[in-house]
């Protein structure tokens, strides 16, 4: 109910913004790509702003380092030739519909403030 919650609330707020999946898919997980932006841009600007969230897919989080930025061979096969930022945003049991808008209008407010 919360992913379905910030899912809307993001493609209502946000145009271009993309969510990867399918409708059978994990509840406490949300995968985020936004269209001509840097994946680590995104991830550096939420964590300023009180947000923790990966640019790694939870199965790479254990390999070593490697780049971010649209450098994933899953994005590429969903995203030929296209620059992409993704992130994945998890869900926990105390996680709120508050904590949910702030999260979105920072993501908002870090796509404006370098498309602008």
């Amino acid at each position: 109910m919360l992913r379905d919650y910030m899912e809307a609330l993001l493609k209502e707020k946000l145009s271009g913004i993309r969510i990867t999946g399918k409708e059978d898919r994990s509840p406490h997980i949300s995968h985020i790509v936004v269209p001509d932006f840097d994946s680590e841009l995104l991830v550096l600007e939420l964590d300023a702003r009180g947000f923790a969230v990966s640019a790694k897919s939870a199965c790479k989080n254990d390999l070593p380092e490697q780049p971010v930025s649209g450098d994933s061979t899953m994005l590429d096969l969903l995203y030929p030739h296209q620059r992409v930022g993704a992130i994945r945003v998890s869900f926990g049991r105390m996680t709120t519909k508050k904590e949910l808008t702030r999260f979105v209008n920072a993501l908002l407010q870090v796509i404006e403030k370098y498309r602008s």
